[in-house]
């Protein structure tokens, strides 16, 4: 979230792991997104894209509750 207002989000899709990778499918769009992390407790993926001739990475973190 960007700032105090946090509002869920969902949308139906698909998945799948290939090595190191995960692929998401949904609304016609696939993602690819590194594996970082993944363990009984946590899943961390990384996400690269480039912005206007710089690259960026962002890091998400799921946590089993």
């Amino acid at each position: 979230y960007w700032d105090s207002k946090c509002s869920t989000y969902s949308e139906e899709g698909t998945w799948k792991k290939d090595g190191n990778t995960i692929t998401l499918t949904y609304s016609d769009e696939e993602v690819k997104y590194e594996i970082a992390e993944l363990t009984s407790n946590t899943l961390k993926v990384k996400f690269t894209y480039s912005e206007g001739g710089v690259s960026i990475s962002a890091v998400s973190v799921y946590k089993k509750k």
